[in-house]
């Protein structure tokens, strides 16, 4: 419940923005924001804007660029816990 105020007011950007910018002009927008995350080393928001802005080749292009990390963090994610010495209760 703590994102609810964040997701409101971006859901009030989000409206605001489509009544006062064309599609070309927010799909450059979300370019732009992809390009910097992209710098910035933020994969996930970087994919996130290129795919809001109908660029695959650009989503795909930082798939690549990061996918053994992207890899990586999932493989962590999926871990199986160790085992203990330590009978089931």
């Amino acid at each position: 419940m703590a994102d609810a105020p964040f997701l409101l007011f971006r859901t009030f950007l989000t409206h605001k923005l489509a009544q006062t910018c064309s599609s070309a002009e927010i799909a450059a927008l979300h370019r732009r924001a992809a390009a910097w995350y992209r710098q910035e080393g933020n994969a996930a928001e970087a994919i996130r804007h290129a795919l809001a802005a109908q660029d695959i080749a650009l989503a795909a292009d930082v798939v690549e660029a990061n996918l053994y990390a992207i890899l990586n963090e999932e493989a962590a994610d999926t871990d199986v816990p160790e085992q203990t010495d330590q009978p089931a209760a």
